[in-house]
């Protein structure tokens, strides 16, 4: 007995040594062998694996199928011999393809047939909700999706975004036939989008054509109030343009910002369109949530050419934003926001005539010796322009630390407010600079009217030192942005939407609101989870925010 005990434990053993393979690992082959040749088109060689016992439903590291490779392939002959084999028609790989799915994806109609004849589901989904029918509409598919609309396809079917295949349809007949069916034309995505706006923005003339002689409304607002104009503006489709505003669309209509179809031109750099709409009634000098017009637009992209455009048209050259930024100002400050302008900008408009205290421009230019000269022949070193800078504001935006160290032991002073109550320390980039304002007396907690603050300015660059440095002298973790798409957002907020891990569990750690909510109701779990940032995800429910 204790002989034959040892004979079942050693054989085995004794096997693997010798290389003679058990009956699973063939099998495992043989499964293998059958993808590798399905995905060829062998059919010989289908038949031979499946008659020795391969796995007609095995799958591979991405979860296809013999059938879902076969079907890849285009060989109907082996799709048919699989299925007649037991595969199954509604198997799923990893994204959730089904080879309905695949059949429809590569126009392959008697394939489309064959499934759904087969039992295949018309309605099935991948995970990200797309059914067949949306990807016959996705790439134009007519014959495909004529097929499963006539096998029970939803074609008010929503994904996971809410997109019918109405939304997603890219050619004039599918759309039409999806009309026919039954499609909703009013139907709006998670963001407010209807068919309409899709196809403004992707140029689909015909499409848009179609829809609206079928009813849709052209003045429809997504849930930023963008309407088929704004998103025919923003992707400089001047056809759809021209369309919408000979069937009526509003051309000063007000969407995300208050911003009309002539400031995302502006933004965006469409020049064609943007003279368009000024030869059809946009208003020049119209104004965003921030007072900005186009020319401030213009100027944030750097854009000469549509600074020159709106110009011929009659723009202000002199308008002032809600800050009290002229276009100049925009372009000497902006730069420290994220935006265009810059030195070369700066020079071309004031090349226009456009003024600026020379202590200001030689500290945003960096030329120390200017400065030191026109500080001795008396010019007062607080010397303010029209919105309230100070040359120490545009010497450290720029990153002039030898005129801003000039300036400050000159007395400049390190509190100094603009109209917009911006300081220098929120102009100041470098851990270097914000130590040297603190040391000299530098409030950590002054905000601008909009709520902006040095912390948030240090988490929006990403700049960990000097989000510690800030507070360590007491910046408030819990400071509240209380003006545009920011409105309520604290610094905890930010750090999790930028996704630097370090400045999260700083602010935690400082007693940041882990719940807290902006005046959108987000908390800084949900926008972490929004943007992808697992690890920032697990390091917040592991403080136990609340789902």
């Amino acid at each position: 007995m204790k002989l034959l005990k040892l004979l079942c434990f050693v054989l085995p053993l004794t096997l693997i040594a010798a290389g003679v393979k058990s009956e699973s690992e063939k099998d495992n082959e043989l499964s293998e062998s059958l993808l590798q040749v399905a995905a060829k088109g062998d059919i010989a060689r289908v038949k031979s694996l499946l008659s020795k016992g391969a796995d007609v439903n095995a799958k591979d590291k991405f979860g296809w199928t013999a059938l879902h490779l076969a079907t890849a392939q285009g060989s109907e002959d082996v799709v048919k011999f699989l299925i007649a084999g037991g595969a199954d028609v509604n198997a799923k790989e990893k994204a959730g393809d089904t080879p309905l799915h695949l059949a429809t994806d590569l126009g392959q109609k008697a394939m489309v047939e064959l499934f759904l004849v087969k039992g295949a589901d018309v309605n099935i989904r991948r995970k990200d909700g797309s059914t067949p029918l949306h990807i016959a509409a996705e790439n134009g598919r007519k014959d495909s999706a004529e097929l499963l609309i006539d096998r029970g396809a939803d074609v008010n079917a929503k994904d996971a975004e809410n997109r019918t295949p109405l939304h997603r349809a890219t050619n004039k007949e599918v759309a039409e036939l999806l009309i026919v069916k039954g499609a909703d034309i009013k139907a709006k995505n998670k963001r407010g989008v209807t068919p309409l706006h899709e196809a403004a923005g992707h140029g689909q003339k015909d499409i848009a054509e179609l829809l609206i002689a079928k009813g849709a409304d052209i003045k429809a607002k997504n849930k930023w109030g963008v309407t088929p104009l704004h998103r025919a503006a923003v992707y400089g489709q001047k056809d759809i343009a021209e369309l919408l505003i000979a069937k009526g669309a509003d051309i000063n209509a007000r969407g995300s910002q208050k911003r009309t179809p002539l400031h995302f031109a502006s933004a965006r750099g469409h020049e064609e369109i943007a003279e368009f709409l000024l030869a059809n009634g946009a208003e020049v000098d119209a104004r965003t949530m921030r007072g900005q017009t186009g020319l401030h637009l213009a100027v944030v992209e750097s854009n000469k050419d549509m600074f020159e455009l709106l110009l011929a048209h009659g723009a202000d050259l002199h308008a002032t934003d809600y800050c009290h930024w002229t276009v100049l100002q925009t372009a000497m400050w902006w730069w420290n926001w994220g935006g265009g302008g810059g030195e070369e900008m700066v020079r071309y408009l004031l090349g226009k005539g456009l003024k600026a205290p020379p202590i200001h421009l030689a500290a945003y230019f960096g030329e120390l010796q200017k400065v030191q000269g026109l500080l001795a022949d008396g010019v007062s070193v607080n010397s303010r322009d029209s919105a309230g800078f100070t040359p120490l504001h545009y010497a450290l935006d720029r990153g002039h630390e030898e005129v801003a160290e000039l300036l400050i032991s000159k007395g400049a002073d390190v509190n100094a407010r603009t109209l917009h109550d911006q300081t220098p320390l929120i102009a100041a980039k470098t851990t270097d600079m914000t130590a040297l304002l603190i040391a000299k007396g530098a409030d950590v907690n002054i905000n601008t009217k909009s709520g902006h603050s040095p912390l948030l300015r240090a988490i929006d660059r990403v700049n960990t030192q000097q989000a510690e440095l800030l507070i360590s002298h007491g910046a408030d973790v819990n400071a509240k942005m209380s003006l545009w798409a920011g409105k309520g957002k604290t610094p905890l907020h930010l750090a999790c939407i930028v996704g630097d891990k370090a400045i999260v569990e700083m602010l935690l750690a400082k007693g940041a609101d882990i719940n807290a909510k902006t005046d959108k109701g987000d908390t800084p779990l949900s926008l972490a989870k929004e943007r992808g940032r697992e690890r920032i995800v697990e390091l917040l429910r592991r403080h136990r925010a609340k789902e």
